[in-house]
């Protein structure tokens, strides 16, 4: 593995297919040694489907720009569903051809944002939580 992928860093990953060709910010929730990688993404502002949705607009965590210097203006974590768009070897391959895609890590105060999301949320499910909650809670021992 050319970089030591860990939950709570902040990638930026190249999505080609559908409606997206463009590189776009995500944050690693866990990275485990088997199974597949759980993603948020980060997007630049809220689209008009998510503010016209109480449930997914409740779902989003502002974070400032002040906060992360690699962010262009304020952004929005989407807590309201894990992006599977990624399997592990696709991760280290985009990753391995540029290191500097691995951006930074998402400060504490924002892990109990997102803890707190997430445990609020009825848009994941259950084991989704659950994966979430150990990964996010290890990074705050």
């Amino acid at each position: 593995m050319p970089t030591n992928i860990q939950a709570g860093q902040i990638i930026r990953l190249y999505c080609k297919g559908n409606h997206l060709n463009k590189y776009k910010y995500f944050l690693v929730l866990s990275f485990p040694k088997s199974g597949e990688p759980i993603l948020f993404i980060i997007n630049s502002k809220l689209s008009n489907f998510i503010k016209s949705r109480l449930r997914i607009k409740a779902a989003q965590l502002r974070i400032h720009k002040n906060d992360y210097p690699f962010l262009k203006h304020d952004s929005y974590i989407n807590c309201s569903e894990i992006k599977w768009w990624f399997t592990k070897e696709k991760i280290i391959e985009q990753l391995k051809r540029n290191k500097n895609n691995i951006l930074g890590n998402i400060h504490s105060k924002h892990i109990k944002s997102i803890l707190n999301i997430v445990h609020n949320s009825d848009l994941l499910k259950e084991l989704e939580k659950e994966l979430i909650f150990k990964s996010l809670n290890n990074i705050l021992k």
